[in-house]
């Protein structure tokens, strides 16, 4: 996330406060995906490297391959004239999604990225993954439905107090945590909510357990993307399955400072993967984190993914979690801050490598190098092609089962 006191670039070239900015409220609850009038082209263009600039054009592509690319585009259109960066993302992926073949250039963009997270100013050569993240961060600040420059509000916990107020209440103890998780997702909402976090945002639960007097606690967090490390105490890791196993679902030790004992405690810890979003960003930690020297295994990516082995059991999902593959970044090379960055991406149900300006087209099917992939993309099935505006006071647009006889309960903890 940006300060909120970092300057927006004016069309002219002059900064504008972010002060100035009149956020922008999408007008209804879904947005169709035609609602531009955009369709994904047979053939589409690629994207001039700058100097060093083919990290953040292979993250473009793969934004843009997104269905959630759209609306994106139309909520950065409608905020046009109040942000030069909102300006120029639709600009830019407007021109990426209806015309055919060439190069564009993202130079307006990168200035405009660069003036307001200064990672991206110097024209060296970042992470991809970095700068997707600071793309989707800077358009969710633009984009902010709340307008709330708010410190977050603490989120409530599962503990044994929590658990005995909701059962007390006549809550069933199968849906305390399903309570609590949307309790949480609506505290979030009150301060981040943008089109953004429709696409992209999940949310994960951690339990943490006191191995000397048995008090556990479980909390439940957002998230933007999964960050994934691709080894384990064993080895390399082959697959994304064998990464996300490693991840979720599996017990290990941490130090943990239990409330109950008061005192740093060897406690066990679970991490599992709670409610699941639309577009699913999913980051494969190829660098060692001392030496930023490159992990070259190969890590297989599926087209197709369910991620119903590393969900809670206790969660509900409202839409299956079956997710398609849409897009991938590749890097060549040895560190983190040398080699090439290419991507692969789906329009139009043609697959696509675009290397800069370079784009060939491989058919149906891509052909993906394994042990270059550092970033997928996958879509998830049965959404129907539009987002639903979440809103904190309408829990239907939640992707939670939220049972409003409990939230008054929540409430007073």
């Amino acid at each position: 996330q940006v300060s909120a006191d970092v300057p927006f670039m004016a069309a002219g070239g002059a900064a504008e406060s972010r002060d100035a900015v009149t956020w922008f409220r999408l007008p209804s609850s879904c947005i169709p995906f035609k609602a531009l009038g955009l369709e994904p082209q047979a053939l589409s263009p690629g994207l001039t490297n700058l100097g060093n600039s083919c990290y953040l054009n292979a993250a473009i592509q793969c934004i843009a391959s997104t269905s959630s690319v759209a609306e994106l585009t139309l909520c950065a259109h409608a905020a046009a004239a109040r942000s030069a960066f909102a300006a120029a993302f639709a600009d830019l992926i407007s021109s990426l999604q209806t015309t055919r073949s060439g190069s564009r250039s993202a130079m307006r963009l990168i200035q405009c990225v660069g003036a307001l997270d200064d990672r991206f100013s110097s024209g060296t050569q970042e992470d991809a993954h970095e700068f997707a993240l600071a793309l989707l961060g800077l358009l969710h600040d633009t984009l902010n439905r709340t307008g709330s420059k708010d410190p977050p509000l603490e989120l409530p916990e599962v503990t044994p107090c929590s658990r005995h107020k909701l059962e007390a209440a006549g809550c069933p103890t199968s849906m305390v945590e399903e309570v609590v998780a949307s309790q949480c997702w609506r505290i979030g909402l009150q301060r981040e909510a943008s089109i953004v976090t429709d696409a992209y945002q999940g949310q994960t639960r951690t339990r943490n357990h006191c191995r000397q007097c048995q008090y556990s606690q479980v909390r439940f967090e957002p998230f933007l993307d999964l960050s994934l490390c691709t080894i384990s105490d064993t080895g390399p890791l082959g697959t994304l399955a064998d990464v996300l196993t490693a991840t979720f679902n599996r017990a290990s030790a941490v130090s943990w400072h239990c409330p109950q004992c008061q005192i740093d405690v060897s406690a066990g810890q679970t991490c599992s993967l709670w409610k699941l979003p639309p577009t699913l960003m999913v980051y494969l930690k190829r660098y060692d984190g001392c030496s930023s020297a490159k992990l070259g295994h190969s890590v297989e990516v599926p087209m197709e993914l369910d991620l119903t082995p590393w969900v809670s059991p206790s969660s509900r999902q409202k839409v299956d979690p079956l997710y398609e593959l849409v897009g991938v970044v590749e890097h060549e090379g040895n560190s983190l801050r040398h080699g090439h960055y290419t991507a692969q991406a789906r329009r139009g149900g043609v697959w696509h490598t675009f290397d800069d300006s370079r784009v060939t087209s491989s058919g149906s099917v891509p052909h993906l190098r394994h042990d270059r992939v550092t970033l997928a993309f996958y879509q998830r099935r049965g959404d129907g092609g539009a987002l639903v505006r979440q809103d904190p006071e309408t829990p239907a647009t939640w992707p939670h089962a939220h049972p409003a006889e409990w939230g008054s309960t929540l409430h007073s903890m």
